[in-house]
């Protein structure tokens, strides 16, 4: 049969060299696993094109027609002025589209924590407010605001560290993960 057309590349080292075939879905799953920056990259891109050529054509129809335009803007101010709205519409897009799902990244750590808090809230209210019924040094010496503040203090500290965990792994999964895979699976330099 030959060699397949779906050979993703040939890696040669000093040692040896190696083949690595691509399962027939590959394709497709990298394909509906683009990055958020690639997103925000091709979504600035479309609109860019768009408003470049809503901005172009009555700003080279103006320079054209009106008399004062004709007298004043020569070529690199028209391009300037159409190019300054692609550009800037690039950049809000993209910008916007990051920030979506940053702003979804975040919502999904509110919910984790809120989730680990009620867990880490209920595990100790229990033995808190048993103890002190039963306990009676704790009966003696931790009145209902000593019992509520360890009780929240748990629950505020489960929330916390669970959000800031969730937050921290999307950002990971985000920033390194992507640098992985654009070089080939190669590790992240380290800093020195």
């Amino acid at each position: 049969m030959g060699i397949p057309s779906d050979v993703v590349g040939v890696r040669g080292s000093k040692r040896s060299s190696f083949v690595v075939a691509a399962s027939p879905n590959e394709p497709r799953v990298i394909d509906n696993k683009t990055s958020p920056t690639q997103d925000a990259v091709q979504r600035g891109l479309k609109m860019a094109i768009i408003v470049g050529s809503v901005v172009a054509v009555p700003t080279l129809v103006g320079c054209r027609v009106i008399p004062w335009a004709k007298a004043n803007l020569n070529h690199t101010a028209q391009a300037l002025s159409i190019s300054a709205a692609a550009i800037s519409t690039f950049f809000i897009t993209a910008d916007k589209a990051i920030l979506k799902n940053a702003r979804r990244n975040t919502i999904d750590a509110v919910w984790r924590g809120l989730k680990m808090a009620i867990i880490a809230g209920s595990v100790v209210a229990v033995p808190t407010l048993v103890g002190c019924r039963v306990i009676p040094w704790a009966k003696a010496n931790l009145n209902h605001t000593a019992q509520a503040l360890s009780i929240s203090a748990a629950t505020i500290s489960a929330f916390f560290i669970t959000a800031d965990k969730a937050i921290l792994k999307n950002a990971r999964e985000n920033a390194i993960g992507k640098y992985d895979k654009s070089f080939g699976h190669e590790a992240a330099p380290t800093q020195r």
